[in-house]
């Protein structure tokens, strides 16, 4: 299969228009950084696009790289979910970025650049065993929304109850369980 129209390039445009670019694994990590983007007021300077899942990744660089407008790209970020472990994950996005001929940093967080090519930074998300979801949960981790989260994430569980006072069609609102 071609590396322009392969299964992670569905949503690659024909054209990059902004200096700033960064790649995520998925559309929940492209969701959740456009919206971050968003509120901190960033998201018109960074485009975000969903590489698709971690096989996909060196077939959309191979394609990302050949798109116009790369030449004015300034700034790339790759971030991926561990999966089972930081290192392989890692080292993953390194032979990707080698293979398309772009800097390859040599520690997550830190940026890779030469004279012709873009700056690189590569961030793995959740630590060894872990994703978006797992950081996310991890933010929470000593605070008293962590039991909801908890009883959220436990199959079986329901840890609301409708209030009768809001009305039918309401949002369900959460209860201690302390």
């Amino acid at each position: 299969m071609n590396a322009a129209n392969g299964p992670g390039n569905q949503g690659l445009p024909a054209r990059l228009t902004r200096h700033k670019q960064l790649l995520v694994e998925g559309k929940d990590q492209k969701n959740f950084f456009e919206k971050m983007l968003s509120d901190i007021g960033r998201r018109d300077s960074v485009e975000v696009h969903d590489f698709g899942g971690v096989t996909d990744l060196n077939e959309f660089l191979a394609a990302f790289v050949q798109r116009s407008g790369f030449d004015r790209v300034q700034s790339l970020g790759v971030v991926r979910d561990a999966e089972k472990a930081v290192v392989s994950a890692f080292g993953s996005v390194r032979g990707g970025l080698d293979a398309a001929d772009l800097p390859v940093p040599v520690a997550i967080g830190e940026s890779a650049s030469r004279a012709g090519s873009p700056t690189v930074a590569v961030f793995i998300l959740g630590g060894d065993g872990g994703m978006l979801e797992t950081l996310l949960n991890r933010t929470v981790a000593q605070e008293p929304e962590q039991e909801c989260v908890d009883l959220f994430l436990v199959p079986g569980t329901r840890p609301w109850r409708s209030d009768p006072q809001a009305g039918e069609g309401s949002l369900p609102r959460l209860d201690s369980h302390s």
